[in-house]
């Protein structure tokens, strides 16, 4: 029997890299309204702020040292 060649699906996209995250609730409802208004999904769109944020990444706050905490008293063995 002849091997039935593909049609039909979307292309493929390449690999990809699923992660997941959680947003605040407004944020959330942004991020739907604006693949709403592009009519793209939801996954295309948070990649696509993801680019563009990465393009960005220097002006992300920078991360605190852990240096100034203070060491927990140790007052019982377990």
């Amino acid at each position: 029997m002849p091997k039935r060649g593909a049609y039909g699906g979307r292309p493929s996209k390449g690999d990809r890299d699923t992660m997941v995250t959680r947003l605040p609730a407004d944020e959330g409802a942004e991020v739907r309204q604006l693949a709403v208004d592009l009519d793209w999904s939801y996954s295309d769109t948070l990649a696509a702020l993801i680019r563009l944020g990465m393009q960005h990444r220097d002006r992300l706050p920078t991360p605190p040292s852990g240096r100034d905490q203070e060491e927990l008293p140790l007052n019982k063995a377990s």
